[in-house]
């Protein structure tokens, strides 16, 4: 199999992601190349991911231990992580094993490296959120909690391969207790209501929909919803006669009650399931994610 690098960096680190195996050849010679431009640019902290490196000869071992002695040398660091059970063994038995800094997972190698820890920005206030992580683009992020005092919004976010960045999953708007407007991501994005639809919880409307990419393509779920006075009617349709022209809304009358039901307009933007609204919603092909900010502290 031969030999693939993929380069990427996290903070100051670059991580090498090996694929193939390390052997006389292609394999050997693209381990030197790659550790060799990347000292010549300057780069001081590096980090070797085999995880996906099933097997290591007698050449490929001495390039890695060159890459690392080289390293060393030349004032700068190599850790590796993600070793297989087969590439372990021939470290053991090659008595090499002890000469490199192993690490058990990306995480640690690079807080051994002293690698800045990454945050994920709120996507309503763009303050940033936490709890912090080491590890991108293929980290699983905690779940999110903006710490903005005035926001506190929560929200899931999933990585990218795109440095610094990370799709929205689903925000959190809280309302009130245990009662909230949740936003989630997808073709069409969805606006669902858990709770009261009133004078108080009614701005978090507003604060959902300017959230949503251009072009929007948003269904207003209103299955979850409790209770719905003049206010927060007004100001549902209020956000809907004044959306942009390229965009597109409906809204689910589904689970609400006949007398919940008439009191909103009947004819276009209101259905009573949440199938008729979405077929009215029509292609929302071209709704974009929602991507928001990672970065170092």
């Amino acid at each position: 199999m031969a030999m693939k690098i993929v380069s990427r960096l996290v903070g100051d680190v670059l991580i090498l992601d090996c694929n193939g195996n390390i052997t006389q050849g292609e394999g050997a010679t693209a381990l030197r190349d790659t550790v060799r431009d990347a000292l010549g640019q300057g780069q001081k902290k590096i980090l070797l991911n085999l995880a996906v490196v099933n097997y290591i000869d007698s050449t490929g071992v001495g390039e890695l231990t060159s890459a690392f002695i080289t390293t060393r040398n030349q004032g700068g660091k190599m850790k590796l992580v993600g070793l297989t059970r087969k590439v372990h063994d021939v470290l053991q038995m090659t008595k090499l094993y002890t000469l490199f800094d192993v690490k058990d997972n990306e995480s640690a190698a690079l807080e051994a490296f002293g690698a800045p820890p990454l945050r994920c920005c709120c996507p309503l206030c763009g303050q940033a959120s936490g709890p912090s992580v080491m590890d991108m683009p293929w980290v699983i992020w905690p779940p999110q909690a903006c710490r903005n005092e005035r926001c506190e919004a929560a929200f899931a976010v999933v990585s990218t391969r795109t440095r610094g960045q990370a799709v929205v999953q689903t925000v959190r708007i809280q309302t009130y207790k245990n009662e909230y407007f949740e936003l989630l991501s997808g073709s069409p994005f969805t606006v669902k209501i858990v709770g009261r639809l009133d004078l108080f919880s009614s701005p978090a409307l507003k604060k959902a929909w300017q959230v949503i990419p251009q072009p929007r393509r948003v269904l207003f779920d209103l299955s979850a919803t409790t209770e719905i006075d003049d206010a927060g009617r007004e100001a549902l349709l209020d956000l809907l006669a004044k959306r942009e022209n390229d965009a597109r809304a409906v809204v689910s009358l589904e689970n609400l009650s006949s007398r919940q039901v008439s009191t909103f307009p009947s004819g276009p933007y209101f259905y009573l399931t949440r199938t008729t609204a979405l077929a009215a919603l029509g292609d929302v092909s071209d709704a974009p994610p929602l991507h928001v900010r990672v970065l170092s502290e």
